[in-house]
């Protein structure tokens, strides 16, 4: 028989009803879990998902807190995950910002200029920065070859037949600077964005699973 003195273990994961509101309900979750450290919940840590949602959870929690005698609230840290990221797992290399990867994209175009011709490296620059950048979120894999990379693409436009010329140079074009980014970046010893979120995100996953 268990002990009825024993107090529950909190659960995990909690599934939100869906009727209700996610904000407030997690607003409810948070004080009652800690409302023995009320006012201060500066130890505590609330990861949001993008968008509006870190000012509604203050001003819900402020309410809630008002229902326990708390005028004010010290805390918690309420950040986007790829900051937390960066304050627990921090990265040996320094990261680049958006100025300085679109920088070396056009070192690397200005390498290559029988690419693309007389277009303008910048405006090529910021469309290949965000491209590299969500082939490195994904994790695409890339080939040593380029007609492996083009395979890949001729796939993914659906067409099992010979690829069409503009295909080929789209290949030959993203295939030879993502590489040359690559190894610019690695020689520079930056790291890039997209590959310290993901780096972080398995950090964070093999911490977990200690």
């Amino acid at each position: 028989m268990a002990d009825a003195c024993v107090t529950p273990p909190v659960p995990a994961i909690h599934l939100v009803p869906y009727a209700r509101d996610p904000v407030d309900y997690a607003a409810r979750l948070l004080l009652d879990l800690h409302r023995d450290r009320l006012p201060d919940l500066s130890r505590v840590v609330v990861v949001p998902p993008p968008g509006p949602a870190a000012p509604r959870l203050r001003r819900a929690l402020l309410a809630r807190a008002r229902s326990f005698g708390c005028a004010a609230l010290l805390g918690p840290h309420i950040q986007p995950l790829p900051r937390w990221l960066e304050r627990r797992f921090p990265h040996e290399a320094p990261v680049l910002n958006d100025y300085g990867r679109e920088l070396m994209i056009v070192e690397a175009l200005q390498e290559h200029r029988g690419l693309f011709g007389a277009s303008n490296p910048w405006s090529i620059a910021a469309s290949l920065a965000a491209l590299f950048h969500e082939l490195t979120l994904h994790q695409a894999p890339i080939p040593d070859g380029r007609e492996e990379f083009t395979r890949r693409l001729r796939i993914a436009y659906g067409r099992a037949s010979r690829a069409p010329r503009p295909l080929n140079r789209e290949a030959d074009l993203v295939h030879t600077l993502w590489r040359a980014w690559l190894e610019q970046v690695s020689a520079e010893g930056r790291a890039d964005p997209a590959r310290s979120y993901v780096d972080r995100l398995t950090a964070m996953a093999d911490a977990a699973d200690d």
